[in-house]
C-alpha cells in the first residue's frame, strides 16, 4: 500500500499533468480514509452474514478465509448466486441483491468524493491562474 502511495508521488514529480490528480486526492484524503474504513467494516459484516447463512451448505462460505475471498469476488462483479442458491435459494437471492445494491450505493459515494476533490483542486488552480494573470488550462 505504501509503495503504491510512493509510486503515485514519484509519478507526480515525473509527469506534471498528474499533479491535479494527486492534489485532488490529497484534498479528500480524510473522506477517502472514512470511505475505505466503511467499506472494510461493511464487507466484514457481509462476510459474517454469508458465513452464518451459508457456511455449512456452501463451500465458498464454509470458512472465514473463503468468506473473505467470496465477498471480494462478489464485490469485483463475479456473481456467485448459483453457488449460494445451492445452499439456500430464498436467502441467496436476498443476500445477493442486498449485497450488490448496497455496494452500488457505496461506489456512488466514492465517485462523489473523487469529484469533490477534483472540483476543489480545479477551483484552486483557476484562482492561482487569475492571480498570475495567465489563462487556466
Amino acid at each position: 500500500f505504501f509503495m503504491c502511495i510512493r509510486g503515485v508521488a514519484v509519478l507526480a514529480i515525473l509527469i506534471p499533468q498528474t499533479k491535479l490528480v494527486v492534489y485532488s486526492l490529497n484534498n479528500v484524503k480524510y473522506q477517502l480514509f472514512a470511505y475505505v474504513t466503511t467499506v472494510i467494516i461493511t464487507l466484514s459484516a457481509f462476510q459474517l452474514a454469508g458465513y452464518f447463512f451459508f457456511g455449512s451448505r456452501v463451500e465458498a462460505f464454509s470458512a472465514a478465509l473463503y468468506c473473505v475471498i467470496s465477498c471480494v469476488k462478489m464485490l469485483l462483479k463475479e456473481a456467485n448466486i448459483e453457488r449460494l442458491a445451492d445452499g439456500d435459494s430464498t436467502m441467496s437471492t436476498t443476500f445477493f441483491l442486498v449485497f450488490h445494491i448496497f455496494f452500488l450505493v457505496i461506489h456512488q459515494i466514492l465517485l462523489c468524493i473523487l469529484i469533490k476533490g477534483y472540483l476543489e483542486e480545479r477551483e484552486a488552480w483557476k484562482k492561482l491562474a487569475e492571480l498570475n494573470n495567465t489563462p487556466a488550462k
